[in-house]
């Protein structure tokens, strides 16, 4: 270690900033045929402060923040990028004076995404103390004064301009961007070293290492002076002129940018004590991972920092936070806190081990394609005479870990199926490096997929009852999926299967896993995995329709009636009989057109399925030919409530309900009225409901030839659920399914149930246990009267409020379902807000994913409590 690195910490930098909130425009807006100015005055060292929750990192070339920005905040990106290339070049104006159609906050997301982007098109903009930026906003015009370091003023070019009703001017500048020449011979420096350098990414930024401590030297004088100058730019590294750590890094990263190696400047302190101070370093990435690059420290002796060029070391290169210098000289990069709408970059994580030189033959890895339950790799060697490496599954890892269900090579192509879909995000496959081959890693997305709208699907049945096609709807009408049974139309994706009087089992219901990506770029994509699909006979088919009994209440007798039978569209006219089918669980039988108890039957909902075939020759049964007749179906769902309950029951095409509505998007639930206080989820309870669940969901899977299911747990009005509850599901669950070849995907349904209607249903991933910070509390209500009679105050919109008992956090991402009344709302349009009534403060909710299915529930995703506000379209002040 450097002896005098311990005292010579505080080596100097300026931080970056970004943008402070302007100032509201309200007052603009509300005077007519007047033009009101308004002045932002922001300090440059915190112009880039508020970066929420980010590391300091960024790019010093390229458009990576930029490439961030949306709407006229882009444009103006664009626009000033334009600007500033100018006055490089010195075309244009080249003043410090930048004017555009704009407000003050889109010019600060602009400048902010634009001094972290382009750091070598800036090094005669103004950073140090006492220099700041100021946006003067009237007119819809927005003004910008941008500092300019002095030496790089034109003399004599002042410019001032005064404002009406403001006091004081408003100086700027022409400015001479290449000063003497200095950066035109940095730049040819800079060009010449990267020219010369040759060899593995490794060996390039070795030798970029070397070339910069050879050029320059520390500039410890500018420690005392605090003026930024040149001192903090690449320009003086490559002119051979001493410099402070940020030239050191920004030297760097310049040279790895021409060279296409990935790196990152890294803001931040170094050490602890008396010897801690502001710092500025490198990441680098090389062959997938991520190393610390200090070229600063890097610039001296073993034994001291010396002010002479020439002298180097490699103790601070490529090594990873393992390293013994990583902890004892305290790197720490700096973290933002504040908010704002600058785009924060990928995070990266360092490399515990130091970077080792790879031997062996390089093989380069791209993904060929990717979905969200497969990615295909090509294999391509440098060396064209090598042999093709036959890889083991076993060196093959994914990140964000996920689990490899299937794995073929075939020469140079590597498929790689994934036991569960993919959630939506980016992953990183590495191949394990040898002796013999390494491998560079790659990253692949998975995109947020599209929800669907009809989870009931009407099935036209043809005259011979043995097939029919199956649509189902993007939301957005832009596309369609389209599955066929039995059918050979050309579709965007297919999926077989047979119903027909052979079929041993002809349940209306049907586990349908599939995943669609369309060359449409308007439909994207859509996901039905998993998705228990109920088959609803077409009006004119031969159907059966179950009408249950309503109010069915305690225990029941034998040969109660619970339900009546109708065969609709009977071929020939013919009467029918009926059959119970399998799956009605024992409980019921047939007698004639009912169905009727067969015995005591304790309270609960039971899912009945029904045939009918018609009678000919005076009783006796047709010959089984589904040619002639064919065969109805039918199903419903049986309710018996424990306690006397009110609401209605509807029946129709297959399906009813009784006692209140279903929700049938993920699977049917019926619902019924729970008595008693709201009391937490019991741990024990939970685990116990979890492996029966499981069970029975294992038990449908493998009946219907799938690998894949869902076991749901029902909570109905608790009052909260914790952790521990959660993990007892998860596990019960992995426990059921352990060695069944099913993978189960567990998932906790917290019902509000209300006069036997679900009001409200949360859908909880115990998986995602470990998130929570605190008990989630389960309390929904569909009205919040202050909160709505102030909206409709300020807003013109039709704005629907769910209030829900928990606030704050929720520790991950809850998709809610909503029986809200939507009459005339622009449900296409739909925008959800999350309100803070303590603050008074809302926040749009950036993708909340939200659909309506067939039973009028409204779906939407929220991570947060509190209060959501939903109106259609973005809230319009009256």
């Amino acid at each position: 270690m450097k002896k005098v690195l311990a005292s010579i910490l505080a080596l100097c930098m300026v931080f970056g900033t970004a943008v402070t909130a302007m100032a509201d425009d309200a007052a603009a807006d509300s005077v007519n045929n007047d033009v009101v100015y308004e002045v932002v005055t922001v300090d440059v060292e915190d112009l880039m402060v508020e970066i929420a929750q980010r590391p300091a990192m960024y790019a010093a070339t390229g458009n990576f923040y930029g490439n961030k920005l949306t709407g006229n905040a882009k444009t103006i990106y664009n626009d000033m990028l334009s600007y500033f290339e100018n006055i490089d070049n010195g075309t244009g104006d080249c003043v410090s004076k930048y004017t555009v159609n704009g407000t003050a906050a889109e010019v600060q997301e602009a400048l902010a995404a634009n001094l972290m982007d382009h750091t070598e098109l800036l090094n005669w903009f103004g950073k140090g103390a006492g220099n700041n930026i100021s946006y003067i906003s009237g007119g819809g015009i927005c003004y910008t004064y941008f500092p300019v370091i002095e030496d790089y003023r034109v003399p004599g070019s002042e410019k001032k301009d005064t404002y009406n009703g403001l006091s004081g001017s408003y100086s700027y500048w022409k400015i001479d961007s290449n000063k003497g020449g200095d950066r035109a011979s940095a730049l040819a420096k800079a060009a010449e070293i990267v020219a010369n350098a040759s060899g593995s990414d490794f060996q390039k930024v070795r030798y970029f290492n070397e070339a910069i401590c050879n050029l320059t030297t520390y500039d410890f004088p500018a420690l005392e002076d605090g003026i930024y100058d040149d001192t903090y730019q690449m320009i003086n590294a490559f002119n051979g002129k001493p410099v402070v750590c940020e030239g050191y890094a920004k030297a760097f990263k310049y040279l790895c940018d021409e060279s296409n190696i990935g790196c990152l400047i890294v803001e931040g302190h170094i050490g602890s004590g008396t010897g801690a101070g502001n710092h500025m370093w490198n990441y680098v990435e090389l062959d997938g991972n991520w190393y610390l690059v200090d070229v600063t420290n890097n610039d001296g002796s073993d034994e001291s920092m010396v002010n002479t060029p020439g002298d180097f070391t490699e103790n601070l290169l490529a090594i990873g936070s393992g390293n013994p210098y990583y902890s004892l000289l305290g790197f720490d990069p700096l973290y933002y806190t504040d908010g704002t709408s600058v785009p924060t970059p990928p995070a990266v994580t360092l490399s515990v081990e130091d970077y080792t030189e790879l031997t062996g033959e390089k093989v380069n890895v791209a993904v060929e394609s990717s979905t969200s339950k497969q990615v295909v790799l090509k294999l391509t060697l440098e060396n064209p005479s090598a042999s093709m490496p036959v890889v083991a599954q076993t060196d093959v890892s994914v990140a964000p870990a996920a689990e490899i269900a299937g794995f073929k090579q075939e020469t140079d192509k590597i498929t790689i199926d994934f036991a569960k879909r993919l959630d939506a995000g980016t992953y990183t496959v590495t191949i394990k490096n040898n002796e013999d081959y390494h491998y560079n890693s790659v990253s692949f997305e998975v995109p947020e997929v599209d929800k669907y709208a009809a989870p009931v699907i009407a099935v036209a049945y043809n005259e011979n009852h043995t097939s029919a096609d199956i649509t189902i709807s993007n939301p957005n009408n832009a596309g369609t999926i389209k599955y066929t049974v039995n059918g050979g139309a050309e579709t965007v994706y297919t999926d077989s299967f047979t119903v027909d009087t052979n079929t041993p089992d002809h349940r209306l219901t049907k586990q349908i896993s599939a995943y669609v990506e369309s060359t449409d770029e308007d439909f994207q994509s859509s996901d039905k995995a998993n998705q228990v699909v109920t088959l609803v006979a077409d009006p004119d088919s031969f159907h059966v329709v179950v009408t249950p009994v309503a109010g069915l209440t305690g225990t029941i007798a034998a040969d109660t009636v619970v339900a009546s039978m109708e065969a609709k569209n009977v071929p020939y006219s013919l009467d029918v009989i009926y059959n119970l089918e399998s799956g009605s669980e024992g409980s019921f039988g047939v007698d004639g057109d009912k169905i009727v108890a067969n015995g005591d039957v304790a309270p609960g909902s039971y899912v009945v399925y029904v045939s009918a075939r018609p009678i000919v020759d005076s009783g006796n049964l047709d010959s089984g030919d589904p040619s002639n007749l064919g065969i109805g179906y039918g199903e419903a769902v049986i309710v018996i409530n424990s306690q006397p309950t009110s609401g209605g029951g509807s029946s129709g095409g297959g399906g009813s309900s009784s006692g209140g509505s279903k929700l049938n998007n993920k699977g049917s639930v019926s619902t019924g009225s729970t008595g008693g206080a709201r009391v937490p989820v019991s741990p024990a309870a939970a685990g116990k409901e979890a492996g029966k669940s499981a069970e029975n969901a294992i038990k449908d899977a493998l009946a219907n030839g799938s690998n894949t299911a869902v076991a749901p747990v029902v909570i109905r009005n608790g009052s909260s659920i914790g952790a521990d509850a959660l993990k007892a599901v998860k596990d019960a669950v992995d426990q059921a399914a352990a060695g069944t070849g099913v993978n189960v995907t567990p998932v906790v349904w917290s019902d509000v149930v209300r006069n036997g209607v679900v009001q409200s249903r949360m859908y909880i991933d115990p998986a995602k246990y470990a998130s929570l910070t605190g008990d989630i509390k389960l309390g929904v209500e569909l009205s919040a009267p202050s909160v709505s009679t102030l909206f409709d105050k300020y807003f013109s919109n039709n704005i629907r409020i769910v209030k829900f008992e928990h606030t704050g956090p929720f520790g991950m991402a809850i998709e809610v379902a909503v029986k809200l009344d939507l009459t005339n709302m622009n449900t296409e349009n739909l925008y959800f807000y999350s309100y803070d009534a303590a603050t008074n403060v809302y926040t749009p909710i950036a993708n909340p994913m939200y659909y309506i299915d067939t039973n009028g529930y409204l779906h939407f995703t929220v991570s947060n409590g509190g209060h959501v506000i939903i109106s259609d379209g973005p809230l319009a002040r009256k």
